[in-house]
């Protein structure tokens, strides 16, 4: 008859390294934006969670139809201080598109403060003949 303790030990190292890299994997999906956006009627707010980031770590691009907000935090290294135990913190790049076709892209506003980034994003202005229009059709009288 065989022992089973070895093969509770065997089972268990195999689960903590099958765990550390599962936790590894999704790990790398710490670095997204939470976002949310909220019809305000003439206009659309929308928020996203950037903590711990200074102004020239956020760029917002609008490019055609649509606006990217990108994040390139680069994280500052003293030399002398190397002796880490853990380190969690890193230089980390992120950035998120959106559609923002019917959206006047020049009225587009913005605040980021607390770790928040919070843009208004107006939407144009419809005109009432823009809904349905005619064609003139030349018969030749």
């Amino acid at each position: 008859m065989f022992n089973l303790v070895p093969m509770e030990r065997r089972n268990r190292r195999l689960m903590d390294r099958f765990s550390r890299n599962f936790d590894r994997f999704f790990d790398s999906f710490e670095n997204t934006m939470s976002t949310d956006i909220v019809d305000k009627g003439d206009q659309y707010e929308l928020t996203c969670e950037l903590p711990g980031l200074k102004k020239e770590d956020i760029k917002i691009s609008i490019d055609d139809s649509t606006m990217t907000i990108s994040v390139d935090q680069q994280m500052e290294r003293d030399e002398k201080k190397d002796n880490y135990v853990l380190q969690e913190r890193r230089a980390c790049k992120y950035s998120r598109s959106f559609d923002i076709r019917g959206i006047d892209k020049d009225k587009i506003s913005g605040s980021y403060k607390d770790g928040i980034l919070q843009l208004n994003l107006p939407k144009l202005q419809k005109d009432e003949d823009e809904g349905q229009k005619y064609l003139e059709i030349d018969f030749g009288d």
